[in-house]
């Protein structure tokens, strides 16, 4: 399974500060561990998958420490956004149960 590479998206803004470097290594390898949690979630779920709401519910985190991760995956084609909506989000599953 192919991981999205990881950008420091504020690097032009600290210009490589030492404790920002630092903090987006940590969130680099915190990263991949969600997107595992995220995606075993989901093939768990099958067709029913999941809103990042419902993830970040199930996994005991708050939905910002999930929702960059949503974002990557989507961006991978490792999951997929379906047509169906609950609580005002939108669903997705794992690739393996897209229709």
């Amino acid at each position: 399974m192919t991981q999205p590479t990881l950008f420091d998206p504020c690097e032009n803004k600290h210009g490589g500060n030492a404790e920002s470097e630092a903090a987006f290594e940590r969130a680099t390898k915190t990263a991949q561990v969600r997107r595992e949690q995220i995606l075993r979630l989901l093939d768990d779920r099958g067709t029913y998958g999941a809103t990042a709401k419902e993830a970040a519910q199930c996994l005991g985190v708050e939905l910002h420490a999930l929702s960059g991760r949503f974002t990557e995956l989507k961006a991978s084609y490792q999951i997929v956004v379906t047509n169906q909506r609950r609580d005002g989000s939108r669903v997705c599953v794992h690739r393996r149960w897209a229709e």
